[in-house]
């Protein structure tokens, strides 16, 4: 698991219960039904694919939605400001901006608690190329699926 040094003290994140509620608090939506009825008693979901989907586009506020859910274990949480000062000092001796979405991104893939979610996940990402109802729409899909499958590639290298 990887380490964020913060005020001197290096806290080990951690990808489990904690990551999926903390994702999901901070970075899920209340799902609807196609009359907007809110499903689920209004709980938010899929926070984690908000926070891996992020890893994959490169976002650089992913890190830090990141390191906000793989911390949620610890009693005393860091806010998002000092989690963004960590990663900014990290990057500032010289490591690498990909060696961070690296370890973020496959934090979260070897993490055997969420093995089947992201099955689920990788398994509609290679179903995007022949959906769209016009060909056009199938043609955006292909190419955004090839965006996404050449990230992967590059955060698993």
């Amino acid at each position: 698991m990887p380490y964020l040094t913060i005020k001197e003290e290096e806290l080990q994140g951690k990808v489990a219960f904690a990551f999926a509620r903390k994702a999901d608090e901070l970075f899920g939506d209340v799902e609807e039904d196609d009359k907007g009825k809110v499903l689920n008693n209004g709980q938010k979901t899929g926070g984690l694919n908000a926070v891996y989907l992020g890893l994959l586009q490169f976002e650089p506020t992913a890190i830090i939605q990141f390191w906000q859910c793989a911390l949620a274990h610890q009693k005393k949480q860091p806010s998002a400001a000092i989690i963004e000062e960590a990663i900014e000092l990290r990057a500032e001796n010289g490591e690498d901006e990909e060696d961070l979405f690296k370890e973020a991104y496959q934090a979260i893939d070897t993490a055997g608690f969420f093995r089947k979610k992201l099955g689920m996940f990788w398994k509609g990402t290679e179903m995007m190329p022949e959906t769209g109802k016009t060909d056009e729409e199938k043609e955006q899909n292909k190419m955004a699926y090839d965006v996404i499958m050449e990230a992967k590639k590059a955060l698993e290298a």
